[in-house]
């Protein structure tokens, strides 16, 4: 009897979301993944499980496209000098640049890059980098391990 007390509350819940998620492919190739996990929780009477949780967190993990490359430095150089650097291998209306606590996240909008760096930036921006592609960035103006992370302008 308590577990279907305990599934009540999430079994509209479970199934709106599955739908949701489902439909808008958030989980790749294995669209079950989360229904895997609450269904299990669900039969081991897992209380401290929480499935609302569990679905924004695979929402975050998933996309659908990218606006941004983000390449990581961890190097907490100069602003002066990351600035002339980055500027040597791309155009300045490309760069956006995010002050973390260890050093910078160069985030390039491929839109605005100009033709003659297309080809190369991508490769010369990696060697500058620690990491490059998609990653987790942290939100300019929350705090960060006693840092708050900044929108710098070039």
């Amino acid at each position: 009897m308590l577990w279907v007390g305990f599934v009540k509350p999430y079994k509209k819940w479970i199934h709106i979301h599955y739908q949701q998620i489902t439909k808008k492919k958030l989980l790749g190739s294995r669209p079950c993944d989360t229904m895997v996990k609450l269904a299990q929780s669900i039969r081991d009477q897992n209380v401290l499980m929480n499935p609302h949780q569990e679905a924004l967190s695979e929402i975050q993990r998933t996309k659908s496209r990218t606006c941004y490359i983000d390449f990581d430095i961890d190097n907490k150089m100069p602003l002066k000098e990351l600035r002339e650097t980055i500027q040597c291998y791309i155009n300045q209306e490309a760069i956006n640049i995010i002050e973390t606590r260890g050093g910078y996240h160069v985030l390039i909008n491929p839109v605005l890059v100009r033709d003659e760096f297309k080809n190369t930036f991508y490769q010369n921006l990696s060697k500058l980098s620690d990491q490059s592609g998609d990653q987790m960035i942290p939100v300019p103006g929350t705090y960060q391990g006693g840092f708050t992370p900044k929108i710098l302008s070039l």
